[in-house]
C-alpha cells in the first residue's frame, strides 16, 4: 500500500472518528448520508403516506455555488401546508439530485412525515453534490444554510415554520441558522453540537487533543478526499487545504492559538462563534439534548450558557441523560439511559412549535444523574443548590482547613483520561495507584454517611508555584470505594496563565505563587453512601493537552486555607424523580 493510501485511510478514520455521530446499529447513515437517528418511534401512527421526494439546487446569494436541498413531503390533501424539519451538515456523502432521498434519514422519514412534516436534507459546503470549498462553520456555511431555510418556510406547500435537527456536526448547524435570526426558523433540537469552535478546540489555553486535526483534518477531508472527485465542479477544491481560502486561515488559526492558547489575531474562530447572534437574534425556541458521557463534544458547550437564551425570553427545554455522543434512543447506549419516548417528545415538540397546537410540552429540564435515575428540575444548574466548601489539607483530606504547616507536590502528566476514545481508560480499571499516580496529589472525603448528590459545575481554588513561564493544572473527581473501581464523576483543566476561563494570557513568574480558580465540566453525579469523594491533580495527558508554556511543572501548595474546593450540593424533592417509559 501505498503511503499517500495509508494516510488516506488513516486521517479518514480519524475524521469519522471525530466530526461523526455515534449511532446504533439499526440506524447508521445510508449511502445517502446524513446522521440517521435513533431507535423510538412514534406510538400513534399518522394518517400520511410519503407523498413528492425532489431534489433541487440554488444559487448561493454569497458567490454563486450551489446549494443542494432535498425535500420528503407527506401525501396530504391539496392545499394543504405543512411545516419542515431540517436535517443540514456534512454527513450527506451521496449527490442529493441522485440520492434516494428517504435513505438520508429514516429516523425523521419514518417517525414524522407520517404525521404531516416535510422532511429536508441541507448539505453544507463541500458535502453532497455541492460545490465551492468547504466552510468549516463560517460565514459563507451559515449564509447557505439560512438561504435554504428560507427558500422551505416560503415554498407553496409549507405554512412558513422551520425546525433544525441533528447531532455532532449537524447539531452544530441548527445554533448557526439561529446566530443569524432567520424568521422562519422556529425551533431546534441540537444534540451535541457546537456552538463556539474556539472553546470547541481550546479550554483555557489548554487544547483538546484532536486541536490539529480538527481545521486541516476537515479541509482536506471535504476539499480534497470526499466529494470533489464525484462532483468535480470546483476545481479549487482538488487544491483542497493548500488552495482554499478558509482552510489555509483556518490552519494559520489553529497553530497561532495553540501557541498562544488565545483566539486568534484575524477572527477566524470569532466568525465561529454563534453565541453572540443567537443571543441577539433568535427568537425561536430551543430543546437541548445532550450526554453527560459525551466527551466529544461536551455539555459545556451549552451549559450554562444557554441560560444567558432563557434570560431573553427564549423558551428552553434540556434533555441530560448518561449516554455518551449519540442520541438518546440509540440501542448502543447503557441499559437504563434510553429514552424511548424521545421520538414521541419530539412530536410533541414540533406539533407545539411547528403546528401551532396546544400541548403538554413537559418539564424545563429531564435529567439522569450517574445513578441511572430521572427526575425534572425547574432550571440547570438547579438554582437551589446549596454549596459546599472543603479545603485541601496536609493529611491529603477534604475537610475543614488544619492548622498544620502547609505542604507541596510537583504535579508532572499523567495517564489518566478524562474519556475512553480510541483506546481502553485504564482508570476505568484500576484506581489511581502507580503508574497513574507518579506526579500527583490525592485528597478525599470519609466516607459519607448519606448520599451526596453534587449538581452543578464545582470549582477549585488553589494555590501553585510555577517551575517556568507557565504551565497546567487538571483536577478529577472520583466516586470512591476499596471494594471497586474508582468511578470518574468529573474533571477540569486549566492553563496558569488562563485563569478563570479567560481568552487573555497574563504573565506567569517562575517561582512565583499565584492563586488559579479552576472550573469542572458540568456533571450531575451521586456520590452514594459509604464511598468517598476523592479529588486527583496532575497537569492531565493526551485527551486534554498543555499548550508549549503548559509543560513546566507546577507546585500544588496545601494545607490550612491555600487551596478549596467548592461544588454545588442538591436535596431534589423525591416528587421530582420518575421512570421513563420502558422499552417497547
Amino acid at each position: 500500500m501505498s503511503v499517500r493510501a495509508t494516510l488516506t485511510i488513516s486521517i479518514t478514520t480519524a475524521l469519522i472518528l471525530v466530526l461523526a455521530p455515534v449511532h446504533s446499529g439499526a440506524q447508521v447513515a445510508s449511502a445517502c448520508g446524513g446522521t440517521g437517528g435513533g431507535d423510538s418511534k412514534v406510538t400513534e401512527s399518522g394518517p400520511y403516506e410519503i407523498g413528492q421526494t425532489e431534489a433541487v439546487e440554488l444559487e448561493s446569494e454569497l458567490d454563486g455555488g450551489i446549494i443542494q436541498i432535498g425535500v420528503v413531503r407527506p401525501d396530504v390533501p391539496e392545499g394543504t401546508r405543512v411545516p419542515v424539519i431540517v436535517d443540514a451538515g456534512s454527513y450527506f456523502y451521496a449527490d442529493l439530485m441522485d440520492a434516494d432521498l428517504p435513505t438520508c434519514n429514516p429516523f425523521l422519514i419514518e417517525n414524522f412525515v407520517q404525521h404531516g412534516y416535510a422532511v429536508a436534507f441541507i448539505p453544507t459546503r463541500g458535502a453532497g453534490g455541492t460545490d465551492r470549498c468547504s466552510d468549516l462553520m463560517g460565514d459563507r456555511e451559515r449564509g447557505d444554510l439560512s438561504q435554504a431555510v428560507t427558500w422551505l418556510g416560503e415554498q407553496e406547500w409549507s405554512n412558513g415554520n422551520v425546525g433544525m435537527t441533528g447531532i455532532s456536526y449537524h447539531g452544530s448547524t441548527p445554533w448557526e441558522v439561529a446566530s443569524l435570526g432567520n424568521p422562519h426558523l422556529k425551533t431546534i433540537v441540537p444534540a451535541s453540537g457546537v456552538i463556539d469552535m474556539y472553546s470547541q478546540n481550546y479550554r483555557s489555553g489548554r487544547a483538546d487533543s484532536r486541536w490539529w486535526l480538527f481545521v486541516p483534518g476537515y479541509q482536506w477531508y471535504y476539499n480534497t478526499a470526499f466529494t470533489n472527485p464525484s462532483s468535480g465542479r470546483d476545481p479549487l477544491r482538488w487544491g483542497g487545504a493548500a488552495v482554499c481560502e478558509t482552510a489555509i486561515e483556518g490552519m494559520a488559526a489553529t497553530v497561532e492559538s495553540y501557541v498562544t492558547g488565545e483566539d486568534d489575531s484575524f477572527d477566524y474562530w470569532k466568525d465561529r462563534n454563534s453565541k453572540p447572534g443567537t443571543e441577539k437574534k433568535y427568537r425561536g425556541s430551543v430543546f437541548l439534548v445532550g450526554g453527560w458521557d459525551d466527551h466529544n463534544v461536551t455539555i459545556s458547550q451549552a451549559v450554562p450558557w444557554i441560560n444567558e437564551l432563557k434570560r431573553k425570553r427564549v423558551y428552553v427545554k434540556m434533555l441530560l441523560g448518561q449516554w455518551p455522543h449519540a442520541w438518546p434512543d440509540s440501542g448502543g447506549n447503557a441499559e437504563g439511559t434510553l429514552r424511548w419516548d424521545y421520538a414521541d417528545t419530539l412530536l410533541g415538540w414540533f406539533d407545539h412549535w411547528l403546528k401551532g397546537e396546544a400541548g403538554e410540552l413537559g418539564p424545563p429540564v429531564e435529567v439522569q444523574d450517574n445513578t441511572g435515575s430521572w427526575r425534572t428540575e425547574e432550571s440547570w444548574p438547579p438554582k437551589h443548590a446549596d454549596h459546599t466548601k472543603l479545603y485541601l489539607t496536609s493529611t491529603g483530606s477534604l475537610g475543614a482547613p488544619g492548622k498544620e504547616p502547609t505542604q507541596s507536590t510537583t504535579l508532572t502528566p499523567g495517564l489518566r483520561s478524562r474519556y475512553v476514545y480510541v483506546t481502553d481508560n485504564p482508570q476505568s480499571s484500576e484506581t489511581p495507584a502507580d503508574p497513574y499516580c507518579a506526579g500527583c496529589a490525592t485528597f478525599s472525603t470519609d466516607p459519607q454517611t448519606e448520599d451526596l448528590k453534587i449538581a452543578g459545575i464545582p470549582s477549585v481554588d488553589i494555590t501553585v508555584i510555577p517551575h517556568g513561564p507557565g504551565g497546567s493544572v487538571t483536577a478529577y473527581m472520583y466516586s470512591a470505594d476499596e471494594s471497586e473501581p474508582w468511578e470518574l464523576l468529573g474533571y477540569g483543566g486549566v492553563d496558569l496563565r488562563f485563569p478563570k476561563s479567560g481568552h487573555k494570557a497574563r504573565t506567569v513568574t517562575p517561582g512565583k505563587e499565584m492563586k488559579i480558580e479552576l472550573d469542572f465540566e458540568p456533571l450531575d453525579a451521586v456520590v452514594q453512601k459509604g464511598k468517598r469523594l476523592v479529588l486527583v491533580f496532575d497537569q492531565g495527558n493526551k485527551n486534554d493537552m498543555a499548550g508549549p508554556l503548559g509543560l513546566f511543572p507546577v507546585d500544588l501548595v496545601y494545607g490550612a486555607k491555600t487551596s478549596s474546593f467548592t461544588f454545588p450540593v442538591v436535596t431534589p424533592d423525591a416528587s421530582t424523580y420518575f421512570k421513563p417509559p420502558a422499552a417497547p
